[in-house]
């Protein structure tokens, strides 16, 4: 099964999968799988990590997410691919399931994993914890910077909307006596159209909020 796609400088498409990842070069019309260093110790040598995202960053760097081996970071240097590994017992990584990328208006690369958020510090290689995350140790799925400067953050269990600057700071979650709540509290996917409408799509259907 294939969750997540990325494309690099070199045209190549990187391919993220329930049984490791892959490198498509184009131009040769050749796969390649990809070895991630994977503690043997732990997870047995014959595991194969489930990718479930990507993101390939402005300094050409590989972000992959995987299910429960944590996060890596793999650099081309001299033509030679080297990895880093971060995890919830190396680092300020909150949970080894990482699931969503999104990099903001200010250049930080917020993580999302399933136990909330990390930011990467792309300079020091580092991760370090998301500010004020008023997130209770929730499941994130997906994350969304809007027009207006919010985070639109989508979990398990609700929507969470954030904003350092104003001071916004709430939850949205499904309430069966209130028609206009959140049609479910699994939120997959956010997105903002050009007019500034904010489509969010969970386990009950998509839901269109229209900011004031």
């Amino acid at each position: 099964l294939v969750n997540a796609l990325a494309q690099d400088e070199e045209d190549a498409i990187w391919i993220g999968t329930t049984e490791g990842l892959t490198r498509y070069c184009q131009r040769k019309g050749t796969f390649t799988p990809f070895a991630l260093n994977l503690n043997k110790k732990q997870h047995g040598s014959s595991a194969l990590p489930n990718i479930q995202a990507l993101y390939l960053d402005n300094q050409s760097r590989l972000w992959v997410g995987t299910y429960e081996h944590g996060l890596f970071l793999i650099t081309k240097e001299g033509g030679q691919y080297q990895q880093q590994n971060f995890s919830s017992i190396n680092s300020s990584l909150p949970g080894n399931h990482v699931t969503t990328f999104t990099q903001t208006r200010d250049g930080r690369l917020l993580i999302g994993t399933n136990h909330g958020l990390a930011v990467a510090d792309k300079q020091r290689n580092t991760l370090h914890d998301f500010p004020n995350a008023d997130l209770n140790d929730a499941f994130i799925l997906t994350i969304c910077e809007t027009m207006e400067g919010d985070l639109w953050v989508g979990t398990f269990n609700g929507l969470w909307v954030f904003n350092a600057l104003n001071g916004r700071n709430e939850w949205f979650q499904h309430n069966p006596a209130k028609p206009n709540s959140l049609s479910h509290n699994r939120v997959n996917k956010i997105v903002q159209d050009f007019k500034g409408s904010i489509y969010v799509g969970t386990l009950g259907g998509v839901d269109v909020f229209h900011p004031q």
